[in-house]
């Protein structure tokens, strides 16, 4: 009996110390929610415009990749840097960005991965 809840023991700590090693840091939640919320608009972009069809030209296709990287990288990476508070439980955290006029994503930080739980809208 004592021996398994030895090994329980160490499992749990090992599991612990794996939690909080992994434990994703602001930056990596802003790269994250760039890349999410730029996909997305590059999304609604195409489906509104033919400008991502596949008879575009190449020209286009260029334009849009230079804002995509030059222009709204950038601007959405400060929005969320200034609208974000980060909950930090060692083991795990909670992000939540909250834009005004915009809406609300609140997201879970874990084992290096994210997983938004809540997304509203204004």
């Amino acid at each position: 009996m004592k021996k398994n809840v030895t090994i329980g023991g160490i499992v749990l700590v090992a599991v612990g110390i794996a939690m909080g090693v992994t434990n994703p840091n602001p930056q990596a939640y802003i790269n994250y929610m760039s890349e999410k919320l730029l996909t997305e608009g590059e999304k609604v972009f195409c489906q509104k415009t033919e400008a991502c069809q596949e008879n575009s030209s190449g020209i286009v296709k260029n334009a849009l990749a230079i804002v995509r990287g030059k222009v709204a990288r950038p601007l959405i990476q400060t929005v969320i840097e200034e609208s974000t508070t980060r909950q930090n439980f060692l083991l795990f955290s909670l992000y939540n960005t909250e834009v005004p006029d915009v809406g609300s994503i609140k997201t879970l930080g874990i084992l290096n991965q994210f997983f938004i739980y809540s997304k509203s809208s204004q």
